[in-house]
């Protein structure tokens, strides 16, 4: 789950240009431990809060705002670039949580598919400030899952193929923050003398979503979320473009 923190007015969005608040209750599936990735921006710039500032991501049922949670995480990494990327790992198996989808946990007749929303919130509270600056509540539902542990272990298993080579190569990459802006960015990739035709990136588009970018030979021009010239480029040593792929 990646989501955007805007602190200027405390917006969750699922895109770094989207400085609305998001307006639906996001899906989720009980039972697993689910990655978390958080980033704090300024109306679109990506910012990185004081160093040892606390930060806590906790959810609570429909309509509480007092009590315990039925879930929370606080042990997050701060980023280690210019991504802005915290994660952390949000355990949506916990006992609260089961007992709010399963009554009795016995004969299934209490059970209900989903926690259909809940209150949550995500604050960051700096060294030595007074109070946290917290996000506008925000909503999940959370589904019920089949497995709940004590079953009978399936008469067969299913085998997967490996992954291809280029799902391997785009899993092994860190995405960059967004195809223009210099280091950290696609165009502030170096390539000029290190990346030959066909080299794979994977940046951000403009709306904050995750592109495959592969480096052709050429001299296009830069077109938003399509073609993205390097800083590097040069149309007579250097004629080479990122074209958006996937």
């Amino acid at each position: 789950m990646l989501l955007y923190f805007n602190i200027d007015n405390g917006a969750i969005s699922l895109g770094l240009n989207d400085n609305a608040h998001i307006a639906y209750s996001l899906p989720v599936v009980g039972g697993q431990a689910l990655p978390v990735k958080l980033v704090f921006h300024a109306t679109g710039t990506i910012i990185l809060v004081a160093a040892g500032s606390a930060i806590l991501f906790g959810i609570k049922p429909a309509a509480h705002f007092e009590g315990s949670y039925l879930a929370s995480v606080t042990d997050f990494t701060a980023p280690g670039d210019t991504t802005g990327f915290y994660t952390a790992t949000l355990n949506l198996d916990t006992t609260p949580i089961r007992e709010a989808l399963n009554d009795d946990e016995d004969d299934g007749t209490d059970d209900i598919p989903t926690i259909p929303k809940t209150n949550c919130e995500i604050y960051y509270w700096p060294p030595g400030a007074d109070r946290p600056v917290r996000s506008q509540t925000f909503s999940l539902t959370i589904g019920n899952w089949v497995n709940q542990g004590g079953e009978e272990e399936p008469g067969s298993t299913v085998t997967y193929p490996a992954a291809s080579f280029l799902q391997r190569c785009i899993d092994a990459l860190t995405p960059l923050a967004g195809p223009s802006g210099g280091a950290g960015y696609l165009d502030g990739v170096v390539t000029a003398g290190t990346l030959a035709p066909g080299a794979v990136q994977l940046a951000r588009k403009t709306d904050g979503s995750l592109g495959v970018w592969i480096l052709y030979a050429g001299t296009d021009a830069t077109v938003a979320n399509s073609i993205q010239r390097p800083l590097d480029y040069n149309p007579s040593t250097n004629a080479v473009v990122w074209k958006l792929e996937l």
